[in-house]
């Protein structure tokens, strides 16, 4: 890989999990420490707690990867750092109109997601009964499977899923309009429903995100699924699906390949798009 005459990639983690314990960051902070090695050049990783303490990344960053986070995506609009948080997506949208600037590129997981959609307003946001909670198949749209993101996944693909509330019934005039994609929906809607929670958009050349969690590792899951959070899973899908999730923890062509694809290619093809990388 051709590396340019620069010193560093800069690279932001927007933190929205509100100071509650998470494997998030951790896994995030993971994913991006591999990549450096990868491209054998500095990789300079801030993380600001924005939801938390207000903490907002200037534009000095080329990547920005929003986290998940607990609780609705809803009852914050209005609050202080719910406003922050869409001034900075603003600003960096604002920034990559303009005609000869280096461009930035924004991840967003999970509630990141949920949001983001909220703030286009391009889909139905709403709670999702029963929650979904554990490892489960998506199917990749037309335009999925032409999306270099989820590159050498297969049809479907297996996904670690934490979600409260669901973003569904997109509205179809916005998408063509704006030029978002639908990359990814649920296998299987939620029980009593025919709607498919979209699982994955790119909203621009610069903007994708999952309702996922592409970052989960499956270690740091099994420990998870064996411990405290054994019993609500059994309780959302039985003893037999339980079983199958653990199973599929231990299998590398499920969460353990979805790691190595989605966050990881984000990043190189950020990299190389900024001309850093070749």
């Amino acid at each position: 890989m051709y590396i340019k005459e620069r010193e560093s990639i800069r690279i932001a983690i927007v933190d929205l999990y509100n100071g509650e314990a998470n494997e998030g960051i951790r896994c995030i902070h993971e994913l991006i420490h591999s990549f450096s090695l990868e491209i054998n050049l500095e990789v300079i990783t801030d993380t600001y707690a924005l939801r938390l303490e207000e903490d907002v990344p200037d534009l000095s960053y080329d990547i920005y990867i929003s986290s998940g986070g607990p609780g609705s995506p809803l009852d914050t609009k209005g609050m202080a750092w719910d406003t922050k948080y869409f001034e900075l997506i603003d600003s960096i949208e604002a920034w990559n109109r303009l005609p000869h600037a280096r461009k930035k590129y924004v991840f967003f997981i999970c509630h990141s997601f949920q949001m983001i959609c909220r703030h286009y307003g391009l889909a139905e946001i709403n709670e999702r009964q029963p929650s979904s909670y554990g490892i489960f198949p998506v199917k990749l749209t037309a335009a999925g499977r032409a999306e270099a993101l989820f590159e050498t996944l297969p049809h479907p693909f297996y996904i670690a899923d934490f979600r409260m509330f669901q973003v569904i019934r997109p509205d179809m005039n916005k998408f063509l309009s704006h030029g978002y994609e639908i990359l990814a929906e649920e296998n299987q809607p939620a029980p009593g429903t025919e709607d498919r929670a979209l699982m994955a958009i790119r909203f621009s050349d610069y903007f994708v995100g999952t309702q996922f969690h592409p970052e989960a590792d499956p270690e740091g899951m099994l420990v998870h699924f064996n411990g405290a959070k054994k019993a609500p899973i059994i309780h959302n899908v039985g003893e037999t699906a339980y079983h199958e999730m653990v199973v599929h923890l231990k299998d590398p062509d499920k969460i353990a390949r979805t790691r190595a694809t989605i966050l990881p290619n984000f990043l190189r093809m950020a990299a190389t798009q900024l001309e850093l990388v070749r």
